[in-house]
This record gives C-alpha cells, structure tokens and sequence, in this order.
C-alpha cells in the first residue's frame, strides 16, 4: 500500500478556532492516487488534557474517515483507504482531539483524491500502490523470466509468475494463396496512445539486419484492455523471405500515464 505522510504538529494546551471563511489552499494538503492508501502522521503532548483520542470527519458530511493509531508516547497516525472513494475531489478533512467527552481541538486539512491512471492500476493489481518502488520499476524482473515490468504491462502478462503464457508466439496463416506462409501474433494494449507506448515490429533472415515493418498489424480478437494482432512475415527490403521478428517498445521518458 502506498503511506503518503503529512507531518504537522497538534497543541493540545491552545485549541484552534476555525472560520467559515478558511481559504482552502492555505490548508495542508494530502494528495493520494485512488486505491493507494494515505497517512498522515502527528505529534501531540504538550496540553494538559489527559488520555486525548483522534478521530478524522469529512468536514462536509461529519463521516468518520480511516483509521487512527496512536501512541502511549506521543505520535498518531491515521491511515485511510481510498479504494472506494470518488476520484478527482478535494475533500475537506478535520482530525479532531477529544477528551472527557468534548472536544479540544481541530486541525483542518485538504484531502485531494486523483485518478489512478492506467499504468498506476496495473501497478496497485500486482504490486500493491502506485508507488514506483524497486520492484515496480519498469526495468525491474521480479519473476525473473526475462521479461521486465514494462513488457509485462505492454503484453498483458503477470509480473509476479514465471509461468504466465507467453504473449509472443509465431503461428501458421491460412487462406488461399498464402502456401505456407507465417506471422508474427502478439497481445497490445488498446489504450497504448493514452499510456504513451509505441510497439515496432521488426523483421530479419538472419537475426542481423533488421527490418522496420511497413505493415500495420491486423487485429485478430480483442479481450478487455487488450487486442491479439498479427503481421505477416514479409519478403524483406534485400529480397530475402524473413525468418525472425522482434517488437521494440517505445515510451516517452516521462510518460503522462
């Protein structure tokens, strides 16, 4: 789960009286991918109160949100799980301090949920949060099969299993006029464009020099975000019948999604 961490100090000694006409951009603001997990993190001492207890509301609504731990010296932590929760809103957040029954004090902050995108989804289905961590890296090859994480999220495949199937095949074309003629099948995402990936397709006869495809790959079934495509092997440009293909992916150094 992905621990985003707003740090602020809560006095427990003074309370703090808030006006209806707070400008909420002056406000701390906590800002969490949906389906990532967000904290926020305090310290409280100081006051007289004794055996304080934290809850944090939706300021509009007066829900209880999340979950607040806190300690015998002096630390809380409230952690709240976004899964549900409806993406791009500010939401108005108080963690309110308690004790003998009534309130002592109010910290107001802004809670901003963001929609995941798709390669953040991908990540949270089999890494858990969004977070680019050593093992989410694009290069990264947790299941050590020799694909890294980004083939995995290009092709559709699983990033944690070693024995998921291969994406990549070759296989027979028939038809009339088409002999004994082969292409290239792989899996692509639909949404490649949005998620700035470009699949080049190369041939070769000799797996020396290579051939950018002058064909567009015909689509062949379609199942969810993805779509099976293939490509005839083509007569090359130095009239050799082709043998080999590979696919390069291509994404832009910081992608959009």
């Amino acid at each position: 789960m992905k621990t985003l961490i707003l740090v602020f100090g809560v006095c427990l000694a003074h309370a703090v009286n808030l006006a209806a006409v707070d400008v909420v951009t002056a406000l701390p603001r906590l800002r969490v991918v949906q389906g990532d997990v967000a904290t926020l993190a305090a310290q409280f001492g100081g006051g007289s109160i004794p055996q304080p207890t934290f809850t944090v509301q939706n300021v509009s609504n007066g829900q209880t949100m999340g979950q607040v731990l806190q300690s015998d010296s002096g630390s809380l932590q409230w952690s709240f799980d976004s899964t549900a929760a409806t993406p791009d809103q500010l939401q108005v957040v108080e963690l309110i301090t308690a004790a003998e029954g009534s309130v002592s004090d109010r910290k107001r902050f802004i809670l901003e949920i963001v929609q995941a995108t798709p390669r953040q989804q991908w990540l949270q289905q089999f890494f858990g949060s969004s977070a680019e961590v050593p093992e989410a890296a694009s290069a990264a090859d947790p299941d050590s099969d020799g694909r890294t994480n980004l083939e995995e999220f290009a092709f559709g495949s699983n990033p944690k299993s070693s024995n998921d199937a291969q994406r990549v095949n070759v296989e027979a074309v028939t038809g009339a006029g088409l002999g004994e003629a082969m292409r290239a099948v792989f899996r692509r995402r639909k949404d490649r464009d949005t998620v700035g990936l470009s699949y080049q397709v190369e041939f070769s006869s000799d797996l020396s020099d290579w051939a950018l495809s002058e064909s567009s790959p015909s689509i062949i079934s379609e199942d969810g975000t993805f779509e099976q495509v293939g490509l005839q092997f083509p007569i090359l440009p130095n009239g050799k019948q082709s043998r080999f293909f590979r696919i390069q992916l291509q994404q832009p150094t910081t992608p959009a999604n």
